[in-house]
């Protein structure tokens, strides 16, 4: 087989999928969902395995692989983002089609549930009613809260903090990671130390929106955070959290035409705790509306 080129998109996809699949409970399903329109609206290319091409004298008939369900015929086609994810199953003939154009046509296959996308391993089912939900989805910035740490995400860039040498107070630097990694841009932001008055929470907010526009401007569509000011520069978790996430959204109304996958990683419990708080009373002022 062929190497088959890797397509940005998809390694975009299988980024999300990897994130929801850390942390289920708490991530939700909204990157994944931004990932895979983001896809269709830029032409994602997918691997689809076929059955050995059988040829006649007057065409050539191929036929995509399928994951049988049940006794009835029913069953979905497997499709990949990557030759990763594809050689962790057996050797396979493959061809390579624009996903949307899959989604499109599904209809065309009667006994078709839908598709599996990388089903050797974290997968993602696409069956026939997430495919309508996919196709009018969206896309919309969102922020995640996942109990771990930045380095162990998939993203586009991860925030890290550093001491006030490196940079101003409130001020980031972004490096390129060299590859192989996950991971493109590492972020360094120089956060306050804890203070009553306004300026550190003005420098704390900086850091964020800082973070955010470096991030942007390299074409990231997503970005992990870790509490920022939180433990050693002494900012309780409550106030750390309040601050942080206020300046994700401020950002987010002021960037109303970009999509943007944000994560706050959340190391210790307090952080956790502190979140899940912010989390619910929005929940609770969306159901008030």
């Amino acid at each position: 087989m062929r190497p088959v080129k890797a397509d940005k998109n998809a390694r975009e996809l299988e980024k999300a999928i990897f994130n929801f699949y850390y942390d289920k409970e708490n991530v939700g399903a909204t990157a994944v969902l931004n990932s895979v329109k983001r896809g269709i609206e830029n032409n994602i290319m997918v691997i689809v395995p076929i059955e050995k091409p059988r040829n006649t004298k007057k065409t050539m008939n191929v036929r995509f692989r399928r994951l049988p369900v049940g006794n009835e015929g029913k069953y979905f086609i497997p499709v990949f983002t990557s030759q990763k994810e594809l050689k962790k199953g057996k050797p396979t003939s493959v061809m390579v089609q624009p996903l949307k154009e899959l989604l499109e046509n599904v209809d065309k296959w009667a006994d078709c549930i839908g598709f599996v996308v990388n089903p050797w391993g974290d997968k993602l089912m696409m069956d026939r009613e997430m495919i309508k939900l996919v196709l009018g989805y969206t896309p919309k910035s969102h922020i995640s809260f996942i109990k771990g740490s930045v380095d162990e995400l998939y993203v586009n860039a991860i925030v890290k903090p550093v001491a006030e040498g490196e940079c101003g107070t409130g001020s980031v630097k972004l490096t390129e990671l060299e590859a192989p990694s996950e991971v493109d841009y590492l972020i360094s932001a120089s956060a306050p130390d804890y203070s009553e008055d306004e300026e550190a929470a003005k420098l704390l907010a900086s850091c964020y929106k800082n973070a955010l526009d470096a991030a942007f401007e390299k074409g990231c569509v997503s970005v992990a955070f870790p509490f920022l000011s939180a433990g050693a520069n002494g900012f309780p978790a409550p106030i750390a959290a309040d601050i942080s996430m206020a300046a994700v959204f401020d950002w987010f109304e002021a960037h109303s035409d970009i999509v943007m996958d944000v994560y706050f990683c959340c190391h210790e419990y307090a952080e956790f705790v502190a979140c899940k708080r912010i989390v619910d009373k929005i929940r609770e002022k969306a159901k008030e509306q």
